[in-house]
């Protein structure tokens, strides 16, 4: 069977799960990184076949899949008999629905509201007031958020969805992990800091956010 394609970026979190997903299942695979203009010329080729050109996307034989919840339900149901996904179908439900959530909800928050304004011309707004509020909207949203985490999904579990990882986390994990750009402390939510960690010691998790430590690195450098 030819290998499945990953079309990403590998700052960004909804491709690093994908590929956190496959690595971890085993899924042969081939990736490519959208980083110069050559593989923006490939990425055209996706334009045609679904309209589609924004990162990640999957491509299998004929099949192309976008956006990573459906990316990786894609992969569950074809590759790995839903590994990952817990091991009960009301696990497995809430699992799929925190993949929504994270993709729709917190990414929006954590990224385009806070994070990606402050870094990233193509999402700053046009004037610097208008910016401010912006990420002062993005940081009250994103407080909300985590209280809601802290106090709901992780009050008397270790996960998301129960006392076993599932996908659902990485992809959380990933996406909350955007907000450290702009310096965010994690420090008033106890059980989130211990859920961080506790996602983080899974295999493959360093390589796969190598781009974003390194770029972690480079604001440090910048600030001092």
């Amino acid at each position: 069977m030819a290998p499945v394609t990953l079309y990403m970026v590998k700052i960004s979190p909804t491709c690093r799960v994908v590929w956190l997903y496959l690595l971890q299942n085993g899924i042969e695979h081939e990736t490519i990184d959208i980083t110069c203009i050559d593989d923006i010329q490939k990425l055209s080729h996706m334009d045609k076949l679904s309209g589609h050109t924004d990162v990640p996307i999957l491509t299998d034989g004929s099949v192309v899949v976008f956006e990573a919840p459906a990316i990786l339900e894609y992969l569950g149901k074809h590759y790995t008999n839903y590994a990952g996904f817990g091991k009960t179908v009301t696990t497995q439900s809430k699992c799929s629905s925190m993949l929504s959530w994270t993709n729709s909800e917190v990414h929006r928050i954590a990224g385009y509201m806070f994070a990606y304004p402050q870094f990233l011309d193509k999402y700053r707004l046009d004037s610097d007031s208008a910016n401010e509020n912006l990420i002062e909207n993005g940081i009250q949203n994103l407080t909300s958020k985590l209280n809601r985490i802290e106090e709901g999904y992780l009050k008397k579990s270790r996960y998301l969805c129960g006392n076993q990882l599932t996908i659902a986390d990485s992809f959380l994990v990933t996406t909350l992990m955007q907000s450290q750009w702009a310096g965010f402390n994690f420090a008033i939510w106890p059980k989130v800091r211990a859920w961080f960690r506790n996602v983080a010691d899974q295999p493959y998790w360093k390589l796969v956010h190598e781009t974003h430590d390194e770029f972690l690195e480079e604001i440090a450098l910048n600030i001092v």
